[in-house]
């Protein structure tokens, strides 16, 4: 009795991702941004993208999203983009472009604000922070829709792999030009939004009020943490 009723929810799950799914629009425009902005970058004529932590002005705020299309070098863009490609092309058809920009965007923030919080005054590139909150989204992803994805344990071994990647750079061989801070926070706020902003495919009344408290607990912190920030400078 359990198999077809297993096997039924695994259909419908996927041909429900089938009927829903779009290309993934946000997902291969920013990839080819930061591959295009690289040279220009590198050349140093677009030296206005870096953020600069510490104690910006309200005119850098953009910066807090801009800096996403600067890298430091080939293997930094080429990391991030494949990242960003493995996880989005998956999560942008199935959830939509507008809650993957959102989670994007409001992850490249979160790491933004974090790192200027841990390390004043040292300026931030790459799309790092953004990328790791798709990895969170991931994880939120299956928290939400654990019940009735197909292959979960090879879902869940692949995001795990990934993020023990990233752990054991940090405590085998942490560099000082990595802003670690910057891939904890955005994973955490990736995390938080995906669980607000991702579709629930079996959402029960008590995973509802969860996510309400929950979602509205992380805005009234984030936005007063960005607010107390500029209030600073």
């Amino acid at each position: 009795m359990a198999e077809p009723i297993l096997k039924r929810v695994s259909v419908n799950y996927i041909e429900d991702l089938e009927q829903r799914c779009t290309f993934p629009v946000v997902c291969v425009v920013m990839s080819l941004l930061q591959v295009i902005a690289y040279e220009p970058y590198a050349a140093g004529n677009l030296s206005w993208l870096v953020y600069l932590s510490g104690c910006p002005s309200r005119w850098e705020v953009p910066r807090w999203i801009l800096y996403t299309f600067a890298h430091s070098s080939v293997a930094h863009v080429l990391c991030n983009v494949f990242v960003l490609l493995f996880l989005g092309i998956t999560l942008e058809p199935v959830h939509g472009s507008i809650p993957f920009l959102g989670v994007y965007v409001v992850s490249a923030v979160g790491a933004a604000v974090f790192h200027g919080v841990i390390w004043p005054n040292i300026g931030l590139v790459g799309s790092s922070g953004a990328v790791f909150g798709l990895l969170g989204a991931r994880f939120g992803n299956i928290l939400l829709n654990a019940e009735s994805m197909p292959l979960l344990a090879f879902r869940f071994c692949i995001l795990a792999s990934l993020g023990t990647v990233g752990l054991l750079d940090y405590l085998i061989n942490p560099s000082e030009s990595v802003s670690y801070s910057c891939h904890a926070a955005g994973f955490v706020v990736g995390l938080v939004c995906s669980l607000w902003w991702f579709r629930n495919l079996n959402e029960r009344r008590g995973e509802k009020l969860a996510r309400w408290v929950l979602s509205i607990a992380f805005a009234v912190g984030f936005v007063y943490t960005i607010w107390s920030y500029i209030s600073y400078c």
